[in-house]
């Protein structure tokens, strides 16, 4: 009859090895007279409010390395369990990356070239000690590309606040500004040499201060524009709307949204995320944080909406910053952020295939 006598342990804690961010459960199937009571010790220590039959820890670091043991009581005696070695498989390599330009103003977008380069916009007078007017372009290694200085002009401190760089290699820039002596109206082309793309000269316009925060090339070549305007290229589009390859608008594309977007990422499958400080898009209540199908109708399941608390500074509620990520779980250190499991995404929203959604609820520098 295992319900007497002194305790005794029939199954043991299994030792792990997981990754910093993970959660651990250890568990042991004890037997023996009740009352059992537990105690669990990490390197030989009791462990606070660890009095069950499993021990539990989420976010694990490197200072939960360790081994695990648990000692089961009873009126009769006790009994310690084998040890469970616990390893937090930290990064040794932690030696601080020697990028590290130097920029007189600030950036607000950044895009990385097939080859490596860096190009930098924003609003800026210099980098890296060369004059350079809120655009210009880094070696790998942080230094300076000289070739790569385009004729950049507009009202301090509006400048470049968007980038994206197409599969042919050419720059799509958004913000306020004029390229090449020729006026652009907050999006323009340059070609991978810097020069203006006379071909591509899209306008965008509307209100008293319209502004592109985002471009996203698609597979297919065509350009998803947001920001804050009411005309794409004369056409009327209130935020957000798609050129072709050329310049010229998508006719099939045109969202309703009653609030500024700040950022777009496009799915592996098609589908758009949109972030900014808007309430309804499509028609449908959407609280700064929406999708659209690859055909641009409204992905009704997606609704996860998004809290207005901890937003600062400035206080603008709003989903400002999306990216995808290929982990299992979302974390977003110091910054202040929801979080999901694979698990909690697929509950309350749709699944994201292998991505995963990280909502940023603060205001960055980078926009696009």
């Amino acid at each position: 009859d295992t319900t007497i006598g002194p305790p005794g342990i029939i199954k043991q804690p299994v030792g792990q090895s997981v990754d910093p961010g993970q959660t651990v459960t250890f568990r042991i199937t004890a037997v023996g007279a009740a009352p059992l009571t537990y105690q669990w010790l990490k390197d030989g220590t009791p462990l606070a409010a660890a009095t069950a039959a499993s021990l539990t820890l989420t976010n694990v670091q490197g200072p939960n390395s360790g081994n695990y043991q648990v000692v089961v009581s009873n009126p009769l005696g006790s009994v310690t369990s084998a040890v469970a070695v616990l390893t937090v498989n930290v990064p040794t390599n932690t030696t601080v990356d020697s990028f590290n330009p130097q920029v007189i103003g600030s950036v607000n977008s950044l895009a990385l070239q097939a080859d490596g380069k860096i190009v930098v916009g924003g609003s800026f007078t210099a980098l890296e000690g060369s004059g350079r007017d809120s655009l210009g372009r880094l070696n790998l290694d942080g230094s300076l590309d000289p070739t790569f200085n385009p004729a950049v002009g507009g009202t301090f401190p509006s400048g470049v606040s968007a980038l994206a760089v197409q599969t042919d290699g050419k720059i799509l820039i958004g913000g306020s500004f004029a390229l090449g002596g020729q006026t652009r109206y907050n999006i323009g082309r340059l070609n991978t040499d810097g020069s203006l793309d006379n071909v591509f000269s899209p306008t965008v316009a509307g209100g008293n201060s319209p502004i592109v925060h985002s471009l996203v090339t698609q597979t297919d070549d065509k350009i998803l524009v947001a920001g804050v305007f009411t005309a794409l290229n004369a056409q009327a589009r209130t935020n957000i709307g798609r050129l072709n390859a050329d310049g010229q608008v998508d006719t099939g594309f045109n969202v309703a949204v009653n609030g500024p977007i700040d950022s777009l990422t496009l799915q592996e499958d098609g589908k758009i995320l949109i972030g900014g400080s808007f309430t309804t898009l499509g028609g449908q209540t959407r609280k700064y944080i929406a999708r659209l199908n690859a055909d641009v109708s409204l992905d009704v399941a997606f609704n996860p909406g998004a809290s207005d608390a901890n937003n600062f500074p400035p206080p603008i509620p709003g989903v400002h910053a999306l990216a995808l990520q290929a982990d299992k779980e979302i974390s977003g250190d110091s910054m202040p952020t929801e979080r999901w499991t694979p698990r909690s995404i697929q509950e309350s929203m749709m699944p994201l295939t292998s991505q995963t959604l990280l909502l940023c609820l603060y205001k960055p520098m980078a926009k696009s």
